[in-house]
């Protein structure tokens, strides 16, 4: 695990000295219960309830209030992804991680879109599952960064269902818009430096100036709030 990251997820969850609370909501009783073995060996996780289709998770996380809900895409009655975004407005806090089996990029979009903070694979390890659920607690947006880059656009090129700007939004100066447009393309401060004709260490400037502005964690949570909200197109 990157070092930052584990700083961040090691400092939060030190702060409230309890396990990162988890509602498991997938359609199939094996798929819950290895979920159940697998995280459960971890102290720092604590899977407090199960749900088998998407209303009966939002019910679950209404009467729970997880810290993480642990989401399938695919699910009858209502999907992952349709759920995830009725608990964005239901239940701000908590936060979803979709897990599927599925890698397509419009799947990832319409997460992204319905508020999920990270996506991963079924096939994901152990190892990358826990730490998807204690950075997603932590406050970060943890999304492998080529799928996180087909999402972002996605949501560049289709804004239909984004949001106006907010207030912080518009405190962004004309640079640090452009500065932003260029983070959601997958650009690095090097690359962008070079498009914009200015130093790597202006440009680390400019993003510590947008997150701080955005109210975000990092420069993925800078990006992705700021195409949601239609500042990017």
């Amino acid at each position: 695990m990157p070092q930052s990251l584990a700083s961040a997820i090691d400092g939060k969850t030190s702060a409230t000295a309890k396990p990162v609370t988890v509602l498991i909501v997938d359609d199939h009783q094996i798929v819950r219960e290895g979920l159940n073995a697998i995280l459960g060996e971890d102290p720092a996780i604590q899977i407090i309830g199960e749900a088998a289709d998407g209303i009966e998770g939002i019910e679950e996380a209404l009467r729970l209030q997880p810290d993480v809900v642990l989401m399938d895409v695919q699910m009858p009655k209502m999907t992952g992804i349709e759920a995830a975004a009725q608990l964005k407005t239901l239940l701000p806090a908590a936060r979803v991680v979709m897990l599927t089996m599925y890698s397509n990029d419009m799947y990832l979009v319409e997460a992204v879109r319905a508020g999920a903070v990270s996506y991963v694979l079924k096939d994901a390890s152990r190892e990358l599952l826990c730490e998807t659920i204690k950075s997603a607690y932590a406050g970060h947006i943890l999304i492998r960064s080529d799928m996180l880059r087909q999402a972002l656009t996605g949501l560049v090129n289709n804004p239909a269902h984004t949001n106006s700007p907010n207030n912080q939004l518009h405190n962004l100066s004309d640079r640090e818009i452009e500065v932003l447009k260029l983070v959601t393309e997958g650009y690095s401060n090097r690359e962008i430096g070079t498009t914009l004709f200015i130093s790597e260490g202006t440009v680390k400037k400019h993003i510590q100036s947008i997150i701080t502005k955005l109210g975000a964690i990092d420069r993925t949570q800078a990006a992705v709030k700021a195409v949601r909200a239609g500042l990017v197109k």
